[in-house]
C-alpha cells in the first residue's frame, strides 16, 4: 500500500483481501482528508470519493465509511445550493464554498450523476435534506422531457434552462442511472 495514489478499498473487499483492507481502513481513519482546499470537480468528487464510501460501507457496514461519506458530502453541499434548481456548479473552491462554472453552464452527466449517492446518503443516514437535493433535478429533468421530449446537453445555471444539443453518447451511459432513480421513487 506504500505510495498507493488510490485506495481501492471496495476492490480489496470483494476480493477478500482482509490485510490489505485493513491497511486502506486504517489509512482513511488516521489520513484521508480530502477534500482539501482548492478547486475541485464536484462530479469527480461525488461519484468517486462519495460513491466509493458508500459503497464500502453498504459491503461491510463499517460506521466510519458512512462519516467519510457524510464528511465529503457536506464539503460539497455549498455546490449545490448556489442555485433554487439545487443544480450543482460543476467546480467548488472546497475553502472557500464557491462554485464556478466551466462556460455558462454545466453537463447533463455532471447535474444528474450524483442521485443515488444522495438517495443512499439520506437512506443510511436518516438525512432527508440529501433526498430533497436529488429530488429537485430530478424535477428539473422530469419537466424537460415532458416539455421537449427530450434532455439537451448543457444546463445554463444562471437562466435554469437547456441548452445545446440533444444529449450525446457521453451522456447516454447515465440513462441506466436515470432508470435505476425512476424505479426506486416509483416504489
Amino acid at each position: 500500500m506504500k505510495g498507493e495514489r488510490r485506495i481501492l478499498t471496495p476492490r480489496l473487499w470483494l476480493m477478500d483481501l482482509h490485510e490489505e483492507f485493513n491497511e486502506a481502513r486504517e489509512y482513511i481513519r488516521t489520513k484521508y482528508f480530502f477534500p482539501q482546499p482548492g478547486r475541485a470537480s464536484t462530479f469527480e468528487t461525488i461519484i468517486r470519493h462519495l460513491g466509493g464510501f458508500i459503497t464500502i460501507y453498504e459491503l461491510s457496514g463499517d460506521p466510519l465509511f458512512l462519516d467519510k461519506a457524510v464528511d465529503v458530502a457536506l464539503k460539497f453541499l455549498p455546490a449545490f445550493h448556489a442555485q433554487s434548481s439545487s443544480v450543482p456548479n460543476p467546480l467548488l473552491n472546497v475553502g472557500t464554498g464557491q462554485g464556478s462554472t466551466r462556460g455558462a453552464g454545466t453537463s447533463f452527466a455532471e447535474m444528474s450523476s450524483f442521485q443515488l449517492e444522495f438517495l443512499a446518503l439520506a437512506k443510511h443516514t436518516g438525512n432527508m435534506m440529501w433526498a430533497v437535493i436529488a429530488a429537485r433535478v430530478n424535477q428539473l429533468l422530469e419537466v424537460q422531457v415532458e416539455n421537449r421530449g427530450h434532455i439537451y446537453r448543457e444546463f445554463n445555471i444562471a437562466g435554469t434552462s437547456f441548452s445545446g444539443s440533444k444529449y450525446s453518447a457521453s451522456e447516454t451511459t447515465y440513462l441506466p442511472v436515470r432508470y435505476g432513480i425512476y424505479r426506486i421513487g416509483s416504489r
